[in-house]
């Protein structure tokens, strides 16, 4: 399993674009992955203007041709699309799904809808946001949030949380599952990004592997670790193995007692 920071991911993306593949291909690979996890018969999806949001446009176009019930709400002007949101937005009128602009005048309406519907699909922005949402942003994260019965699924990270350190930002979006792309996201090594996250799914796109070649690193496992092991003799002493030096602070401290407990298979040595 890789782990990718905010940087590591848009090289890997620029990787993949590099090695021949078109951002209209990768969208359509990333929705693909989406698709086994959209368990339901109504789904609203909530997208942004720029390739995450492209992501929600692609997978609303794979449900409705399930003969799914899909809402499609964007945010943006028209003008302000990046490539890939303009195409699979024009797609979507073309098969007639239900697309509504969002604005401040409809959103009690809107929300109206969303409750109604089976998954809510947080598809606003991926992991390239640095600040927090604000105006009509800001506005709908709250209100979905206030949803509490309402499956939400983010594609790829919840929306305004940080990606490279897990931490939110002023608003961000409480899901209660995660399908993230392709390698996990730094900041979900936090432990408290799991409020927000809800459960975390890896997908990787079907892709040429360039992992390496973006520079992202790999997540010692136990596949990882378990060559790296010396087998032990079965009358082995645990002093035959090496020692350890455990440098901690006051012995009152619990970071100091759970690393003691840690070293009791080996010889410490505390200073």
């Amino acid at each position: 399993m890789y782990i990718g920071s905010q940087s590591l991911m848009k090289k890997y993306d620029q990787c993949l674009l590099d090695n021949g593949y078109t951002i209209l291909e990768l969208v359509d690979k990333a929705s693909q992955c989406l698709l086994k996890h959209m368990n339901g018969e109504y789904f609203s999806l909530l997208c942004g203007p720029g390739n995450n949001g492209a992501d929600g446009l692609s997978l609303a176009i794979k449900l409705n041709n399930l003969g799914k019930k899909v809402d499609v709400y964007i945010f943006e002007d028209q003008n302000h699309l990046s490539q890939a949101n303009r195409y699979y937005l024009d797609l979507c009128y073309e098969y007639g799904i239900h697309v509504v602009l969002l604005n401040d005048d409809i959103l009690d309406e809107v929300m109206d809808e969303i409750s109604h519907s089976d998954i809510i699909v947080d598809a606003m922005f991926g992991f390239g946001l640095n600040s927090s949402p604000r105006g009509l942003y800001q506005s709908v994260i709250e209100e979905i949030n206030q949803l509490y019965d309402q499956n939400i699924i983010a594609i790829d990270i919840p929306t305004g949380l940080d990606c490279n350190t897990g931490t939110p930002y002023q608003s961000v979006v409480c899901a209660t599952q995660t399908i993230t792309l392709s390698a996990m996201k730094n900041g979900f090594l936090n432990p408290d990004s799991i409020s927000f996250t809800g459960e975390v799914i890896l997908e990787i796109l079907d892709v040429n592997d360039v992992f390496e070649e973006a520079g992202l690193y790999l997540l010692a496992d136990d596949k990882v670790v378990a060559p790296m092991l010396k087998s032990r003799r079965f009358d082995g002493h645990k002093g035959d193995y090496g020692r350890v030096i455990l440098i901690a602070g006051c012995q009152d401290y619990r970071a100091s007692l759970l690393s003691a407990k840690v070293c009791l298979a080996g010889m410490v040595i505390r200073l």
